[in-house]
């Protein structure tokens, strides 16, 4: 009796353990998530054609939360989307810039375009925390990808103030 009174409170005190570690990891990934980091926009190649991508950028919002968030799309046009590596860059007129990390989203694109490629989760959400950012600039919203060992970069030609 007493044997099973210890293996029960060692198995609580493990799972107590399992929840506290999982909380503490589901909260660094969120911090992580929405974390602005700096870039160095000189190692990147601009795209001179960029006929060759689809890219779109959804309205900017600014939540009472002090959330920056932005979504949109980007895909090359001839090939599916294999692999996404694509990041929300802000930068601003000094040319200082940040990267917002992104998720992935299904936006329709493959039905839209229609090319007989496969854009499925083409869309990208990105969203960051205004603190972790510097304020009182305006930024250019760029996007940035990284695909078959290039960096290109995309000027989606708006500007958000903040």
């Amino acid at each position: 009796m007493a044997e099973e009174k210890k293996i029960t409170k060692l198995l609580a005190g493990f799972l107590a353990l399992c929840i506290l570690a999982s909380g503490a990891l589901a909260f660094a990934y969120k911090i992580d998530r929405e974390s602005a980091r700096p870039i160095n926009l000189e190692d990147v190649i601009e795209v001179t054609d960029d006929s060759q991508y689809f890219y779109g950028l959804d309205p900017v919002e600014i939540s009472d939360d002090g959330m920056l968030h932005i979504s949109g799309w980007v895909v090359n046009r001839e090939k599916d989307l294999t692999y996404i590596d694509r990041k929300v860059v802000l930068a601003d007129d000094a040319g200082n810039a940040c990267a917002l990390k992104t998720i992935a989203g299904e936006r329709g694109l493959t039905w839209f375009f229609d090319t007989g490629y496969n854009y499925d989760d083409g869309g990208l959400v990105s969203q960051g925390l205004l603190k972790t950012i510097p304020v009182d600039k305006d930024y250019h919203i760029l996007f940035l990808v990284t695909e078959d060992g290039k960096r290109y970069l995309f000027d989606l030609n708006t500007v958000v103030s903040l």
